[in-house]
Formats: C-alpha cells, sequence, structure tokens
C-alpha cells in the first residue's frame, strides 16, 4: 500500500483524529527511507553501466568495487525498507 493511499485509509477510518505526530513522524522516515532505496538503486545502475562502458585503460577494480558497494546498500535498504514495512503493518493491527 502506497504512503498515500495509507495517509488517506487512515484518515477515511479515524476522521475525528487524523494523522497524529508520531504517525506523520513514521511515515515521513517511510517516505525518506523509499527515496533512500530509489537513490541507491539509481547509483547501483549508474555502476554497472560504468563497469560496462569501461575502456581497457580504466582499473577494472574500481568499477567491480563500486558495482559491488553501491548492490550492497542498494540491498541492505531493501532489507530496512522490508522490515520497517512489516513493523509498520503489525501496528496498525493493535489500533
Amino acid at each position: 500500500m502506497g504512503l498515500m493511499k495509507l495517509k488517506a485509509f487512515v484518515e477515511y477510518i479515524q476522521p475525528e483524529k487524523r494523522l497524529s505526530p508520531e504517525l506523520k513522524h513514521r511515515l515521513s522516515q517511510e517516505e525518506e527511507l523509499r527515496r533512500e532505496v530509489l537513490e541507491a538503486e539509481k547509483d547501483w545502475k549508474c555502476a554497472v553501466q560504468a563497469f560496462d562502458n569501461a575502456s581497457p585503460e580504466d582499473p577494472l577494480d574500481y568499477h567491480i568495487y563500486m558495482v559491488n558497494a553501491t548492490q550492497a546498500r542498494y540491498e541492505y535498504l531493501l532489507r530496512q525498507k522490508k522490515i520497517r514495512e512489516q513493523g509498520f503493518k503489525k501496528s496498525f493491527k493493535r489500533c
């Protein structure tokens, strides 16, 4: 469920409460993490493209390092996003 749909859903089921400051903070953290994941994916794709376009004079070790580093960051952020989303859904079940 997207963040905008989630906000609309919360306001629909609890119109008198709207979004609490805590919920707004958590949603902004989720939005920030989503942006970081998109940026990490872009960095990873750029590193792969740089590796693919490397000339024989370019140091391949550097390109391999960058591909591995950006891929590791992207995968880490995806895992963090999944963990947070699962925790976020559990907190809504308690309401």
